[in-house]
């Protein structure tokens, strides 16, 4: 069956720049920025153009937007086309936040057809590269082939699909016939995304749908050497291993990453969530948790993490199915 396209799914305040880089590290094929405000684009707005940054080394990046407004999401693609050029555009409609949903846009747009297709065609009539576009399989009850099939029928060149409902929000486990489905009645390819933890999970979604790439949010916070984990695991049927050092190397470079793209002050802040859920598991994780927020400098901070990732245990949870 050959192997499927990996890709790191969108998610807000964490897949930034060096995140992307650290991805991109560690065996996955594309990257998807955050979510991007269409609305805060036309406005010029700095704090949110600044989310559509990214290097070449992060290539090949989608650029993910979200709004509610057909002529407003066609202005902000057309911008961010010719701002940054980046390899795709997104068309967020999947996202289940009350704060975003509230403004009608995320998977609040599917609840009318007529505006996902009228945003479909706006956006792609103004650009050149890919469009693709994130869904959940409905509001309250599956509707994804029909949705599926009105973004094809737009124009979309890829259809990204979140098997729950916005209703099931994170609960339940993700419905994996809901693509299995879709990929079997449309023509464009089909990104899988939603309980894929392991490199045993990602095989097991590939090989029962056939979709065309597997989408991987939440486990990358974990587990940023994941896709590296699965690509290991489709060629040798073994997962990859990876040891403290390496992990240790990972959250190196990631904290290196952060300090020169925000300054070492506010990337020392911003960097203790993602490393919080790599400590997730671990013995001691909360006397760690509690010492790096009392940090105010990088040397102190890395010197916390050595000693934490000292050992030459294999990291586990990676064998997990």
């Amino acid at each position: 069956m050959g192997f499927p396209i990996l890709i790191q799914a969108p998610l807000s305040g964490y897949t930034d720049s060096p995140f992307r880089k650290i991805v991109k590290d560690y065996g996955v094929d594309v990257v998807y920025s955050e979510m991007i405000s269409s609305a805060g684009i036309v406005r010029q707005q700095e704090k949110t153009l600044s989310l559509a940054y990214f290097t070449k080394e992060e290539r090949p990046i989608f650029l993910q937007l979200f709004g509610a407004e057909s002529e407003i999401m066609k202005d902000a693609a057309s911008i961010v086309a010719e701002r940054f050029s980046p390899d795709g555009i997104d068309i967020n409609m999947g996202c289940p936040v009350k704060k975003v949903v509230k403004s009608g846009a995320g998977a609040a747009l599917l609840r009318n057809t007529t505006i996902v297709r009228e945003i479909v065609k706006k956006v792609k009539s103004v650009i050149k590269c890919p469009l693709s576009v994130k869904i959940r399989s409905g509001w309250d009850e599956d509707k994804s082939l029909e949705i599926a099939k009105v973004i094809e029928d737009a124009g979309a060149d890829i259809i990204a699909i979140h098997p729950r409902t916005r209703e099931q929000f994170f609960s339940e486990t993700a419905d994996w016939k809901v693509l299995k489905n879709v990929k079997s009645r449309i023509k464009i390819p089909v990104i899988g995304n939603g309980n894929v933890q392991s490199p045993y999970q990602a095989k097991t979604l590939y090989e029962y749908s056939g979709v065309d790439g597997i989408m991987i949010g939440r486990a990358s916070l974990r587990k940023p050497y994941i896709f590296s984990s699965i690509k290991h695991y489709f060629e040798k049927g073994i997962p990859l291993l990876v040891n403290n050092e390496e992990i240790f190397h990972i959250v190196e470079k990631y904290v290196n990453y952060e300090c020169t793209y925000r300054g070492e002050g506010r990337a020392l802040k911003y960097t203790r969530k993602m490393i919080i859920q790599l400590l997730k598991g671990r013995k001691n994780s909360h006397r760690v948790k509690n010492e790096i927020f009392k940090i105010d400098n990088k040397v102190a901070l890395l010197k916390i993490l050595r000693r934490e990732f000292s050992d030459d245990r294999i990291e586990s949870s990676i064998l997990r199915n």
